[in-house]
């Protein structure tokens, strides 16, 4: 991180240090500048595809989920579930689905989880859709870093 004054104003360069970790992704920070301490508060992940969604979510820090957004160019004639699942890299048994959607008949499918779900940095979210179509897919997620 680099730091540099301007008129008596910090203004702090960060890098983007967060992927997906299975495949090369884009990365946005959405910054409160209202806020006084000028943190990023939101950060932004997105891919896109036409063959099986399978894309992995790794910050290496501790975060909280706030959204998921899946848009399909055309909507599947196939009934498969669109998952996503925390990957505990302490053991298998512990990985655990948060997310099960048919996506037959679907083209916009966005979950804002009931309750804030919070992970560890340790964690991984997979998600992974079938996609027997080959229908062009967008997937966005929303999240955001904690001091957990």
């Amino acid at each position: 991180m680099r730091k540099a004054c301007l008129l008596g104003v910090a203004v702090l360069f960060l890098s983007c240090p967060f992927a997906w970790a299975s495949d090369t992704m884009t990365e946005a920070i959405v910054t409160d500048l209202h806020a006084p301490d000028h943190v990023p508060r939101i950060w932004h992940s997105y891919d896109t595809g036409n063959s099986t969604l399978a894309e992995t979510l790794a910050p290496g820090v501790a975060f909280e989920l706030k959204e998921v957004r899946l848009h399909l160019d055309a909507a599947s004639a196939t009934a498969e579930n669109f998952t996503i699942t925390v990957d505990s890299i302490t053991n298998a048994v512990y990985d655990t689905v948060l997310l099960a959607k048919d996506m037959n008949a679907v083209t916009n499918y966005v979950w804002i989880p009931d309750n804030r779900r919070f992970f560890f940095a340790t964690d991984e979210l997979d998600f992974a859709w079938g996609n027997s179509n080959t229908k062009t897919w967008g997937l966005e997620v929303l999240w955001q870093k904690t001091n957990m």
